[in-house]
């Protein structure tokens, strides 16, 4: 692997500022991640500060940081995700953070980084992906990355009384229950994501803290929470044995109101199940020389397991 000098060098030749350095090693240099988290409060209003303090932040997750002297000037990170598909363990690489500050903009800084992160993991995984906005629709196709449609299930519920415990990711106990629980993965799901709890925690830990359940009856820990519209919930994930029914664990996470629950993840069983496409986590662009999973069947990726999602 070349040496960030190196990099810099090649950068220089296309063109980018000879004074800016690629950083790969952001999460323990304190002065680069002050600049990286500086940059997403900036352009996200996002920190990952207290996730690397709270250490979840690994080697999973390895943001490529274009430095101007003390300042992030744009990232892309790289995240390892490994996941099943037809019986076979795949890795993938998911881009996510594509970050430029407003004064860089428009001087091909993520055309610089995309190359670097394709010419060192190219070969060393199963696949890329990312989720794009609406207004670099035609940036990524340039690199090789092709569209994919993705499609969100819905199905009815019959909310059933039962014993359903909160757990509270304040108390370790109750995060070593939902570790515990993590490692069983999905076992419903047709593409579960594996191996990255950290993942997991950065919104559990945020956004979706309130709503971890513990279901004591099927052992079963799952992340649910009321939609917006009326009569709905979302479930974002499951983690349990397999030999538990998915259609009871629906019905019991239900509250009293709901009539329909919104699955962030592709079921196995999808008898009674509502396919829609999905329009409102980005577009996912796939870049893979094996099977393409989204070629095959209407999928997604989980709504947890999405690194530039914000809410």
């Amino acid at each position: 692997m070349e040496s960030t000098a190196e990099r810099t060098g090649k950068g220089r030749q296309r063109g980018i500022n000879m004074n800016w350095h690629l950083e790969k090693k952001v999460r323990n240099n304190p002065a680069a991640r002050k600049a990286f988290n500086e940059l997403a409060i900036q352009v996200f209003q996002l920190s990952f500060e207290s996730w690397y303090e709270n250490g979840y932040w690994t080697d999973a997750y390895i943001p490529y940081t274009l430095m101007d002297g003390d300042t992030a000037a744009a990232n892309i990170s790289v995240n390892t995700m490994k996941t099943i598909w037809n019986g076979q363990i795949k890795n993938y690489i998911q881009l996510g953070t594509v970050m430029t500050a407003p004064s860089c903009r428009k001087q091909g800084l993520s055309r610089f980084l995309l190359e670097e992160i394709k010419k060192d993991w190219e070969g060393r995984c199963d696949g890329m992906y990312l989720f794009a906005n609406n207004t670099v629709l035609d940036f990524y196709p340039r690199f090789g990355f092709s569209r994919q449609e993705q499609y969100q299930c819905s199905l009815p519920v019959l909310p059933q009384k039962g014993v359903i415990r909160k757990l509270s990711m304040d108390k370790p106990e109750d995060r070593r229950i939902l570790k515990e629980h993590y490692q069983m993965s999905n076992p419903f799901s047709l593409l579960p994501m594996l191996d990255n709890y950290p993942l997991l925690m950065f919104y559990l830990r945020s956004f979706l803290k309130d709503c971890v359940y513990y279901l004591p009856k099927y052992d079963a820990v799952a992340v649910v929470e009321k939609a917006e519209e009326e009569n709905t919930m979302i479930c974002h994930d499951i983690f349990c044995r397999a030999d538990v029914n998915f259609r009871e664990i629906l019905n019991f996470l239900s509250f009293p109101d709901t009539k329909r629950v919104i699955l962030e993840f592709t079921p196995k069983e999808t008898t009674d199940c509502v396919q829609t496409p999905l329009d409102d986590d980005g577009t996912l662009f796939f870049l893979t020389k094996e099977d393409n999973p989204f070629q095959q069947q209407k999928l997604r990726f989980p709504g947890l397991s999405q690194s530039s999602r914000r809410r």
